[in-house]
């Protein structure tokens, strides 16, 4: 009300100073009875204007009315219409916001559903900075829904609902207009128009919360029926993950029935979650060495098998990776690699393979990895690049500090080990010795 009185304050001024415009314009080019004239025109302007205002806010009254009886609804003395519908809570009235620098009223159906904890919004509605305001945007799993729903609130909650049914209910319920399902579970649609007939916002609102009532049902079975039947691959794996992550004293019954059956998901990320959560090492493995697969799903399921205890088939997998074309799963399996403790024998050909590799930071990896597990082989191929001498280049000294590591690892040249001579100035050079008794190099300056 006190919008309104504050939007007729604001039209009243504006009239009175129009109004005021002419007449002095009349009165200037056509004198006092020009003046009048037009003045009593103009005052007849408004009382038809004011008439046809009336006749709009009397229809509309007429139109509510008939709305609320059709439905058994009432009236309030505000005007606002209140009451049940099959059971929920139904409110129909006016809301007023600024839109720039003018104001927009819409006509705002209210329905209750009693389901709360769950937010759903269109996703554009709340991009940028004021997402934070609505809550963390909850990642269903299925790729165009979770770009057009904003879902905040309860996690669980709104996993277990949003079934593949429930979210072609929500793309319908949002699609049409401004429309909404706050966290206390209030069903909002609103109508540009306050003179727009509120027969179908009902109806929509009403067929979305009956979907609701039909949802219901234990949370964890709910679950694990998307688990097991939803027909996208991401919501099965995100629903899953969330299963195991709330159990933190171990896997139930339940839930481990699930995660073993999903070891055979026709869906990679869900045989990863599964894979994951059970240490099934021969699944992960199968997944690494999978090249049709994305590099996301490859490197999380060699992150799960490098901690695996099946440490033989980590050791293998993450140094067969060692030799792939994507850096990016070669620079994971160095770390892993030497995060765990896995480095041997194995691993030093592929990685002297990449010690002058692009970008610099995969051969500066492999170059560490060499230092920490390299034995006499790698030391020539690290000589000839700590000689090299670019200004801008880390590697030479990387190759230096892994020569000294191999040194300081395998003993001394007394007993047949490594002698290496300080590498770096003009005259330093690579000179082997004769094999010695033990099989090693002696490494000495240039002459």
């Amino acid at each position: 009300m006190e919008v309104l009185l504050l939007v007729l304050a604001g039209f009243g001024l504006a009239v009175t100073a129009v109004f005021g415009a002419i007449v002095a314009f009349a009165l200037i080019t056509g004198g006092v009875a020009s003046a009048l004239a037009v003045g009593a025109g103009f005052v007849k302007v408004i009382q038809a204007l004011v008439e046809h205002a009336k006749i709009v806010r009397r229809k509309r009254r007429e139109r509510w009315k008939q709305f609320a009886d059709a439905h058994g609804l009432v009236v309030n003395r505000a005007g606002e219409v209140a009451g049940s519908v099959d059971g929920f809570k139904v409110g129909l009235h006016t809301y007023t916001e600024r839109r720039g620098d003018h104001r927009v009223t819409y006509l705002v159906l209210d329905l209750q559903t009693g389901i709360r904890g769950v937010e759903l919004r269109k996703e554009a509605s709340v991009a940028g900075f004021f997402q934070g305001l609505f809550g963390e945007d909850v990642q269903i799993g299925d790729t165009a829904f979770d770009s057009h729903v904003h879902v905040a609130g309860d996690e669980g909650a709104a996993r277990a609902l949003l079934d593949a049914g429930m979210r072609q209910h929500v793309r319908t319920l949002l699609s049409k207009g401004r429309a909404r399902l706050d966290s206390d579970g209030t069903i909002r649609i609103f109508a540009e128009s306050i003179d727009s007939d509120p027969e179908p916002m009902l109806q929509r609102a009403l067929d979305f919360a009956r979907q609701l009532r039909t949802a219901q049902g234990a949370r964890d079975q709910r679950l694990g029926d998307i688990v097991s039947h939803d027909p996208k691959g991401g919501v099965r794996a995100e629903a899953l993950a969330f299963l195991m992550t709330r159990n933190e004293d171990g896997l139930s019954g339940h839930v481990q029935v699930l995660a073993q059956d999903a070891l055979a998901d026709s869906d990679p990320a869900v045989r990863l979650v599964a894979a994951s959560a059970l240490g099934a090492a021969p699944v992960l493995a199968e997944l690494v060495r999978d090249s049709r697969l994305s590099q996301r799903i490859r490197s999380r399921a060699a992150e799960a098998l490098a901690g695996n205890p099946d440490v033989g088939l980590a050791r293998t997998v993450l140094v067969e990776l060692l030799s792939q074309p994507t850096q990016r799963l070669q620079v994971l399996a160095i770390r892993r690699l030497r995060d765990e403790d896995l480095l041997d024998e194995s691993a030093q050909a592929p990685l002297l393979a990449l010690i002058d590799s692009e970008p610099e930071s995969l051969a500066m990896a492999a170059i560490r990895a060499l230092g920490d597990a390299g034995d006499s082989r790698a030391v020539e191929p690290l000589m000839e690049l700590a000689q090299h001498s670019g200004m801008l280049s880390r590697v030479p000294g990387a190759a230096r500090g892994a020569i000294r590591s191999i040194q300081s690892r395998l003993g001394d040249v007394d007993r047949g080990g490594l002698s290496i001579a300080e590498v770096g100035s003009e005259g330093g050079a690579l000179s082997i010795a004769e094999p010695s008794a033990a099989g090693q190099l002696s490494l000495s300056a240039k002459k």
